[in-house]
């Protein structure tokens, strides 16, 4: 059984936290909800009882208070609670770091659903389930490479979804033949099992298919925070996760790559491309993603003047780098005609590298 959620809730009116405290009370993944009517008490307390969440009442307590405790190692996530709804207090809240508002005039609905993303962010443990496929250039061929993670995901018999977060281009909908009028964007609210089961959309029998902003019409997430539980929640549902995160700003993945069981980057031997792997990949190991969990893919394009094997080399340190044949174009179109088959000799040879940049179902990061 999953450990139940340990709630706080700052507040020095008796009758304030009494009721918020109940309404954390009603959701089955709470268990133990402790009061603290002050600043002091909360700060001797935090060290040792290792909060899930955290419910400050407002305006009781400033969002300068917000600041020191949203900045303090450990801090659970932070929800500010209200009478009413204020956009000026909604603002400031999150400027400090808090996370969810709680509306009290409408019952506190919201915290069913914030309680969901806390539990499902604990609880998804994307270590050894989720890959990050990001790109340091357009058209080096991520997203050719996300699609036959998937299937090799698929083909050793995990449920697989292929997640399209890029916010320009539609790659594994236009590649895989899919559309629909609802994707990613349309569960960054809160969203449950069932919601994301039926937005996905099945491909051939084999995996399933949440499309992106520019395929479904929907809002580009350009939020770390959205991002974040967006795949915390899906991992929740699918033992493999693959998601293509082309055109993504690496600071948005960071919170995800930590705890990714891999992140894939590809990229072409160019010195733009170059200079932005070897950026990345400190930004990487500094957000701690370990080294041996990330990958490089190197698309060599014919007739490309790039950087020398030994100057890329040189400059990726100990990183793993791996070579991705030029044949992206009769790849996509592979997939496009019909099925997955492996029959191209070219393609076999993406199939045989996404085989092994799959990582075992126990490797990776931790949750």
């Amino acid at each position: 059984m999953e450990r139940l959620l340990s709630a706080g809730v700052l507040s020095g009116d008796e009758t304030r936290a009494d009721q918020i405290a109940g309404l954390l009370r009603r959701e089955p993944q709470v268990g133990e909800v402790c009061v603290y009517p002050d600043e002091g008490s909360l700060f001797s307390a935090m060290p040792s009882t290792g909060l899930d969440l955290l419910l400050v009442s407002i305006p009781e307590f400033e969002s300068r208070f917000l600041s020191t405790v949203s900045r303090i190692d450990g801090a659970p996530p932070i929800g500010v609670v209200a009478d009413d709804f204020d956009k000026d207090v909604v603002i400031d809240a999150m400027a400090s770091g808090a996370r969810y508002f709680i509306n009290l005039e409408d019952g506190g609905h919201e915290i069913e659903s914030m309680v969901g993303r806390i539990a499902a962010e604990r609880d998804a443990s994307l270590g050894g389930r989720m890959q990050l496929v990001i790109a340091a250039g357009g058209g080096v061929g991520a997203t050719t490479l996300s699609v036959e993670l998937a299937a090799a995901a698929a083909d050793r018999g995990y449920s697989t979804v292929l997640v399209d977060l890029d916010p320009f281009f539609g790659g594994p909908g236009a590649m895989l033949g899919l559309s629909a009028d609802f994707g990613v964007s349309d569960l960054v609210s809160g969203a449950d099992a069932a919601s994301m089961r039926t937005t996905a959309i099945g491909f051939a029998d084999r995996f399933a298919v949440l499309l992106g902003p520019a395929a479904s019409g929907g809002d580009r997430i350009d939020s770390e925070a959205d991002i974040t539980s967006l795949l915390a929640m899906v991992a929740s549902s699918w033992e493999a996760v693959i998601v293509d995160a082309a055109r993504i700003p690496m600071a948005l993945l960071l919170p995800a790559a930590s705890v990714a069981a891999s992140v894939v980057v590809v990229l072409e031997p160019s010195i733009d491309d170059v200079r932005t792997a070897v950026a990345w990949r400190r930004r990487l190991l500094a957000g701690g993603v370990e080294s041996d969990r990330i990958e490089f893919v190197m698309r060599n394009r014919r007739g490309m003047v790039g950087v020398p094997v030994g100057e890329w080399s040189r400059a990726l340190g100990d990183a793993r780098v791996h070579m991705l044949p030029d044949e992206t174009r009769a790849v996509s179109n592979a997939w496009m005609r019909s099925t997955p088959v492996r029959d191209s000799s070219r393609r076999a040879r993406v199939c045989r590298l996404a085989e092994q940049l799959l990582p075992s179902r126990t490797s990776g990061g931790t949750a």
